[in-house]
């Protein structure tokens, strides 16, 4: 929209006092669901498109450590190095979108991850791998906190929450759709040109981020403010919509500089007890998602298909859709103590669930039985649904002014546990494979070091102070 229109716009908006008056709960959601077509869904997909391309990995993997000779140990060490980029980048990738604007930002973003996804699929060793998944964790990290930054723009204080959780679903159907079609799309390609079905897998499964990416400034506008088609409304509910969202950002205090913001961030305990318990999260969920199919493989019998293995796991996929909405609606009609409430519980029964089946695994003999990996597929959902609840028991004791800085710092520290989760189940995989443990399952014993170490910052975590935040001094 040229300059000229955009003054004619603000100011016609001032020549109505209605802008200034509070809008009644049914125009509310009225332009709830204006806003709710014009920008999540565009979010929605992008963040689909975001999860399946950093986890097919796992799929892949199903053909690619035999084509690449990959240890254990070198596949779960490539598969955490997106994590080690991802979680140094949040804090700049939240400052940048802040200055030149999240828009932009995403486009960039959603590009980038395609092109490096895609280009994952002509890797031919381990370094080659490590260094693609480095590159893209760097592409990532910047489109979770842009597509929050621009909710926040776009979104008033009373409609901002219905915005980010229905957003959030992405996760889950993200999830499922890499479960249930990867698996698939790899079986149907494998052999397609003389080319292997896993790189098919990483290149078709990286284009449609690209072809995203380059409309994303087509379909999305940094504000209200910014579109066209909101001249077209009539003047009263276009106002009512511009006074909302403005009068939410008027009301949030002024965030303080970068610098301050996060020597201040640093300094308070409870940041440091949810990025701790974070790390524990991420360990548990990015083993579940870089080992379970192939730990799903060995149990079932010989000559399953990689398509049989997908759909097997999107059972667990499927739950984590039906439970995450049904606990986030508990938790939230009782408040702050519900969702620790809930939290500990799910967090704590994911870790029982795990050391379960790991210590089954490791007095037994042979690979992995069906009910053991179904054990460790039910700790992943019972830790998933609590990721959520888990950040809004964060948020919710955050003054306004250091919640980005916050933010950033727990998801920066808490994703490192991608890189050492993974890692950790590889190494000790392959210590003890063989004759080494008297043919005992390797995979138990990577999973107990994990358990073990989840339980251990669950436990801890749980039984230090749980109060809202004292406000600082800034």
């Amino acid at each position: 929209m040229a300059d000229e229109e955009l003054a004619a716009l603000r100011e016609s908006s001032a020549l109505h006092p209605a802008c200034e008056e509070a809008a009644s709960d049914e125009e509310h959601d009225e332009i709830f669901r204006h806003l709710w077509w014009r920008v999540v869904p565009v979010l929605w997909l992008g963040y689909v498109l975001n999860i399946v391309d950093r986890t097919n990995l796992g799929f892949a993997a199903l053909q690619m450590q035999q084509d690449l000779a990959l240890t254990a140990q070198s596949f779960g060490v490539a598969s955490g190095f997106f994590y080690l980029s991802y979680g140094l980048m949040q804090v700049p990738s939240n400052h940048l979108a802040s200055r030149i604007g999240p828009v932009r930002v995403l486009a960039v973003s959603t590009i980038s991850w395609g092109a490096v996804s895609a280009a994952t699929s002509l890797v031919g060793d381990a370094a080659a791998l490590c260094a693609l998944r480095f590159l893209l964790g760097l592409a990532e990290s910047a489109f979770y906190p842009g597509c929050l930054f621009l909710l926040s723009r776009w979104f008033p204080p009373q409609s901002l929450g219905r915005a980010v959780a229905l957003f959030a679903t992405a996760t889950s159907a993200g999830g499922l759709l890499s479960t249930a079609g990867s698996g698939l799309l790899m079986q149907l390609t494998d052999g397609v040109r003389g080319v292997r079905g896993w790189r098919w897998l990483l290149l078709l499964e990286g284009l449609p981020a690209i072809a995203l990416g380059a409309c994303t400034p087509l379909l999305l506008a940094e504000s209200p403010e910014a579109t066209s088609w909101l001249r077209g409304w009539p003047p009263r509910r276009r106002d009512a919509l511009l006074a909302a969202v403005g009068r939410g950002r008027r009301s949030a205090a002024p965030p303080p500089p970068l610098k301050r913001s996060l020597r201040t961030t640093l300094r308070e305990r409870r940041t440091w007890m949810f990025a701790v318990q974070y790390v524990g999260c991420s360990m548990m969920l990015n083993v579940s998602r870089f080992f379970l199919p192939t730990q799903l493989r060995e149990a079932l019998p010989a000559g399953t298909s990689p398509a049989q293995v997908g759909w097997l796991l999107a059972v667990p996929a499927v739950a984590k859709v039906a439970a995450m909405p049904l606990v986030a609606r508990y938790t939230d009609a009782g408040g702050h103590a519900r969702r620790l409430a809930a939290v500990v519980r799910l967090l704590g029964a994911g870790a029982g669930l795990l050391l379960l089946a790991a210590t089954a695994m490791v007095v037994s003999s042979g690979p992995p039985s069906l009910g053991l990996v179904s054990l460790v597929a039910a700790a992943d959902v019972a830790v998933q649904t609590a990721v959520p609840v888990f950040w809004a028991l964060h948020m919710g004791g955050l003054p306004a002014p250091l919640a980005p800085a916050s933010i950033a710092v727990v998801n920066s520290v808490g994703n490192l546990g991608g890189f050492l989760g993974p890692s950790l189940v590889g190494t000790v995989h392959d210590a003890t494979a063989g004759e080494k443990c008297g043919g005992q399952c390797p995979w138990g014993w990577g999973l107990l070091a994990v358990g073990l170490a989840f339980a251990t910052i669950t436990a801890a975590v749980s039984l230090g102070p749980a109060g809202q935040y004292r406000e600082p001094q800034l």
